[in-house]
C-alpha cells in the first residue's frame, strides 16, 4: 500500500466511527513491488480511472463535468488490477 485515506465521524454521543470503506483499491493506492526510483510504479488500484478522468477534464477544460461513462478498456484494465490485488492476498 502506497497511501490510503480513512473517513471518520462522531455520533451524537461522541462515539467515533469509520464511515467509509478502508484499505480497498478505491480508497488506497497499491503498487507492485520492485519499482525503481524516478519511474512510475505499476499500480494495482483504480489509477487508470483517475488518469482517464483527469485527462478528459484537461482535454475538455477544467470547467467541464468529468466523463460519466468509462470506456471498456479502462473498465477491463481496472478489473484486472483489482483481481491481481485480490490474488496477491490469497
Amino acid at each position: 500500500m502506497a497511501d490510503t485515506k480513512y473517513e471518520f465521524a462522531f455520533d451524537k454521543d461522541g462515539k467515533l466511527y469509520v464511515i467509509d470503506e478502508i484499505n480497498t483499491p478505491d480508497s488506497s493506492r497499491y503498487w507492485k513491488e520492485g519499482f525503481k526510483v524516478g519511474e512510475e510504479p505499476e499500480s494495482l488500484d483504480k489509477q487508470p480511472v483517475r488518469n482517464y478522468v483527469e485527462e478528459e477534464c484537461i482535454a475538455k477544460g477544467l470547467t467541464k463535468k468529468p466523463p460519466m461513462v468509462l470506456p471498456d478498456d479502462i473498465i477491463i484494465n481496472t478489473q484486472k488490477r483489482y483481481q491481481a490485488l485480490a490474488e496477491a492476498f490469497i
